[in-house]
């Protein structure tokens, strides 16, 4: 899957990013098959975040957090890391100084890529970091810098099986003002009662929890990958001119109600004073 809107390179980890949702992560190219699947989706002009991460490796640890002329002469002599974000593989690296690297002899495949090129940062520390991404229109992956506003390319992981889980519930308060009329014949007591009830105003307040899980089955492995997360919400609303006409049959001490007509009213407000949700990826 290519495009979405585009972001941030660690927005990528963000658990409400479409494809995080779905279990899948930014694309990692490591075969000829990978790649020919990345050009199936890729657009010629778009630039995408790919699953490749950058570091510079110092030999002086204080380096991390120098700046100016000292963080220029740190990186001149330090080592450029390009890793995968699934599992930290180094498929390249480069020389500090120099703008190409060298693809490690397994991701020989990625030479037709043309090179991957570091950032031109002069002020660049190990916090710092940097998104890989893939330019089709020229061939090239490049680490840019990860503020840097790209689309994506996502991948998942083909499945034999899916199963699907969800559990909610909630609680709720509310508080109004209005009039309610009735009438019962032959009596009170015993007998039917027509009531009629209006809410100038109705507030509402509300707690809601709510559990999913995804259980899919992979093609690979035959192992199986968990997804799902929790959820909390408190929402609200304020209603105006709602109500109901009902008929309730009385016989002493007990009752039976029928709603006979019932309207919401007009919703003047509604909102949410707090939603979260907790994204659980269990991989094998």
């Amino acid at each position: 899957l290519a495009g979405l809107n585009p972001f941030e390179f660690f927005e990528a980890f963000r658990h409400d990013w479409e494809c995080a949702k779905d279990g899948g992560l930014l694309a990692e190219p490591r075969n000829d098959t990978d790649v020919n699947n990345v050009l199936d989706v890729a657009e010629a002009n778009q630039t995408y975040w790919i699953g490749g991460q950058h570091a510079y490796q110092y030999t002086d640890s204080a380096c991390a957090e120098a700046t100016g002329a000292v963080a220029q002469n740190c990186v001149l002599n330090s080592t450029v890391s390009y890793r995968w974000l699934s599992d930290d593989d180094e498929f390249a690296k480069a020389a500090g100084g120099t703008a190409l690297a060298t693809v490690t002899s397994r991701y020989a495949f990625l030479n037709q890529w043309q090179a991957l090129l570091k950032t031109t940062d002069t002020d660049s520390r190990l916090a710092d970091g940097a998104g890989t991404v893939l330019v089709k229109q020229s061939r090239r992956i490049i680490a840019v810098d990860n503020r840097n506003l790209n689309q994506a390319i996502c991948e998942y992981e083909p499945a034999t099986r899916e199963r699907y889980f969800k559990v909610a519930g909630g609680v709720g308060i509310g508080a109004g003002a209005g009039v309610s009329l009735s009438f019962c014949t032959p009596s009170d007591k015993i007998g039917i009662c027509l009531v009629g009830a209006v809410n100038f105003v109705d507030l509402s307040l509300g707690y809601e929890l709510s559990y999913e899980k995804r259980a899919i089955t992979l093609k690979s492995t035959g192992q199986v990958m968990n997804i799902g997360g929790v959820g909390q919400e408190v929402p609200w609303s304020i209603t105006l001119l709602s109500g109901s006409i009902s008929a309730v049959f009385k016989f002493f001490f007990t009752s039976l109600d029928v709603t006979i007509v019932e309207w919401g009213g007009f919703k003047l407000a509604s909102g949410s004073l707090f939603s979260s949700y907790h994204q659980i990826v269990e991989r094998p």
